[in-house]
């Protein structure tokens, strides 16, 4: 006679180790006098066993977790309940296993799940590929091409508290894979920054879930602090998700209140398909020098919102199409340096900006520029300092 236990339930894999709360059971198999049954190799008549794993491993990632079970069969197929199970794993390195059956991402790889039982025994094919990351970094590390594609489940904080700085590094080709509003948040608690070191060969692709991308699916990069963080041949898709800290953007440089605030450069970045602003700059925050090559496309939003000081900063030879609205708005500000505004840029002035100053700026409107003011918006020129504005040039 068989008895009937409760189908096993497992946690998802994914689920975080310091999460899981196992519950061992103590499978006991009685032989009643009486109940008959199979003769065989394995407890109670069993002729074989099986492992069964939870569905999740059909796609397993480096940091993630399953429990795997075993059942038994006899003869007729029928199906019984057994144990104590043996796990083992043919290399530790790339996937671990527990004496309940937890296994745990370790390195991308292949590698056997072996269970035992007695005398009897299964196997499992695993295979790990790619990175799941779901806890906030808070020394460097580095995703690497190996590792690809990367998974972020959740906004996570890039920041060291104290004693040095947290930077990630993004090798070459990595493809990173957010989860819908997850994100990532450099030098908020602490120091961090952002090392994404593309190639126009083997670009970084920093994207959504979906097939073809959805704009606002998650939140984008977010940079605080006063550190320097770097883009290269990097293209981000689907981006734009609605946000407490900031306007909704792709790419957003400081807090529009709070500082310190961070400087980015931008080497041939592409936005697209996203939603707000592709790229959010405020307050003190800056363009490093040499930023250059920025697309943005296809954007459900806007090209740029930024500071008026910022716009001699703006990325060189950028291009835009196709977007909702085709603007780089400029915030009111006070411009205390010399300044020429580039006529390839589609300009709109937000609010007042100042020209004034002790160095006394000269602001040069070129010829060719068509340059709406929001309501409200103005120059300002010499109110408090001496300050200069030029428009046009002669026939142009």
């Amino acid at each position: 006679m068989t008895f009937g236990l409760p189908a096993l339930a497992f946690p998802r894999a994914g689920l975080p180790y310091n999460q899981m709360k196992p519950r061992v059971l103590l499978l006991l198999i009685a032989l009643v006098p009486g109940c008959g049954g199979d003769s065989g190799t394995g407890p109670a008549g069993v002729t074989s066993i099986e492992i069964e794993a939870a569905p999740a491993l059909a796609v397993f990632m480096v940091n993630d977790s399953a429990y795997g079970s075993v059942i038994g069969r006899d003869r007729s197929g029928n199906v019984h309940f057994v144990g104590p199970v043996t796990w083992r794993s043919t290399n530790p390195s790339l996937f671990s296993v527990d004496s309940i059956g937890l296994i745990i991402g370790k390195a991308a790889g292949s590698a056997i799940l072996i269970a035992t039982v007695g005398e009897l025994a299964d196997s499992l094919p695993v295979t790990v590929a790619g990175t799941r990351h779901r806890w906030p970094i808070v020394v460097s590390e580095t995703w690497s091409l190996a590792g690809s594609p990367h998974l972020v489940d959740g906004r996570l904080d890039v920041a060291r508290a104290s004693g040095g700085t947290a930077i990630l590094t993004i090798e070459a080709g990595v493809t990173v894979v957010f989860t819908d509003t997850s994100g990532l948040t450099f030098g908020m608690n602490g120091a961090g920054l952002l090392r994404a070191m593309g190639t126009p060969g083997a670009p970084i692709i920093l994207r959504d879930t979906a097939t073809t991308a959805i704009p606002g699916a998650w939140v984008g990069l977010t940079f605080r602090g006063r550190d320097s963080s770097e883009l290269h041949n990097v293209t981000l898709r689907g981006c734009g998700h609605s946000r407490l800290d900031n306007d909704a953007g792709c790419l957003v440089l400081g807090h529009y209140i709070f500082g310190p605030f961070p400087t980015v450069r931008l080497d041939n970045v592409t936005v697209e398909r996203g939603a707000g602003g592709a790229v959010i700059v405020s307050r003190q925050s800056h363009f490093a020098a040499g930023s250059s090559g920025l697309t943005v496309r296809n954007m459900r939003g806007h090209i740029a919102t930024l500071p008026a000081r910022e716009a001699v900063a703006f990325p060189t030879a950028s291009t835009f199409s196709a977007n909702d609205t085709t603007e780089v708005r400029l915030l009111g500000d006070t411009l205390r340096d010399t300044a020429s505004w580039r006529p390839a840029i589609p300009w709109v002035v937000m609010g007042p900006v100042y020209v004034e100053g002790a160095r006394q700026p000269v602001l040069t409107i070129p010829a060719g520029i068509t340059l709406p003011f929001d309501f409200g918006a103005s120059f300002v020129v010499g109110k408090n300092f001496p300050g200069e504005l030029r428009v046009g040039s002669d026939g142009g």
